[in-house]
């Protein structure tokens, strides 16, 4: 009996979700609350532009616009060093209305 009359008889095989999607590893780092990158990775996610999607620095919980010293910021969490919050720039009231 070939393979495919086995899976014939058996009806349709379901594969794991991880195998629904073969780019998405379960676990990943991205799902982790407090995930630091190291500088490496920091690197390695800058697009051919040059820069970093607001998306990517929002899986970091870098601010958008990214403050200046935001990379050392990161890469001083990513030592272990106890540093304060990046600023967050909040929108000019006047601008509101």
């Amino acid at each position: 009996m070939a393979a495919s009359d086995r899976v014939d008889q058996l009806g349709s095989v379901r594969r794991p979700p991880a195998l629904w999607h073969p780019g998405r590893v379960l676990g990943q780092h991205r799902h982790m609350v407090n995930y630091v990158p190291s500088p490496d990775e920091v690197a390695a996610a800058q697009t051919p532009n040059g820069a970093w999607t607001q998306k990517q620095l929002a899986e970091w919980d870098v601010p958008w616009p990214p403050p200046k010293g935001w990379r050392k910021h990161l890469e001083a969490k990513w030592r272990g060093e106890d540093v304060r919050p990046l600023p967050r720039e909040e929108p000019d009231q006047d601008a509101l209305f």
